[in-house]
């Protein structure tokens, strides 16, 4: 299956597409000039992880926290879309930026728009936090219901998307660093749903 990368990525405006330049009068035409995005839209009162919640030794009270968020690609004009990848990744702030841990699938959606919901444990099942030299499970291995420590305030879950065309050609938005992560424009956050962990307002 062939893949295509996009390194570098121009936003158009508003228009919600993605152009490429091209000399009219030297380079033949592309074969596409424009392709979806998407800008995921999270739901009021379900756009973030309760820190206490999520820590608490307490499993029925984790199962009641509960992400939401809801996505549809923008008009499919020249590139058509067979199916859309969600994933998610942990991020923690180092410095003075997040770093974000290894990419775990979600699912494969085919038909939008599109509802994700998350509760836990569901939400940081499979998540590893990377500190820059070594991985970490986010969720305690040696006893899940018990107190985790393992999160902070201002931690996220991080929801990235990428693109499977019609014909099966793959379309990489967030191509992935060393340690699995997904790295590019498309992490930033007008292009992900964001789960941050922070207490109740």
């Amino acid at each position: 299956m062939k893949n295509i990368v996009f390194g570098l990525l121009a936003l158009v405006g508003f228009s919600a597409t993605l152009s490429s330049c091209q000399d009219k009068s030297r380079m033949p035409a592309p074969a596409f000039k424009s392709m979806p995005v998407i800008f995921p839209v999270l739901t009021p009162g379900k756009n973030f992880i309760n820190f206490d919640s999520v820590r608490a030794a307490n499993v029925p009270r984790r199962r009641r926290q509960e992400f939401e968020f809801k996505f549809s690609p923008t008009e499919q004009r020249d590139l058509k879309l067979e199916a859309v990848e969600v994933y998610k990744s942990y991020s923690r702030v180092i410095g003075t930026a997040p770093v974000l841990g290894p990419r775990v699938l979600v699912g494969t959606y085919r038909t939008f728009p599109v509802t994700i919901k998350l509760a836990y444990p569901e939400l940081l099942a499979g998540l590893q936090r990377y500190n820059g030299e070594t991985l970490n499970p986010v969720i305690p291995v040696a006893n899940p219901d018990g107190i985790n420590n393992l999160i902070a305030i201002g931690d996220a879950v991080v929801f990235t998307f990428e693109y499977i065309a019609e014909g099966g050609q793959r379309i990489i938005l967030t191509p992935l660093n060393a340690v699995g992560a997904p790295t590019g424009t498309f992490t930033n956050a007008a292009y992900t749903a964001t789960a941050v962990i922070r207490r109740a307002q």
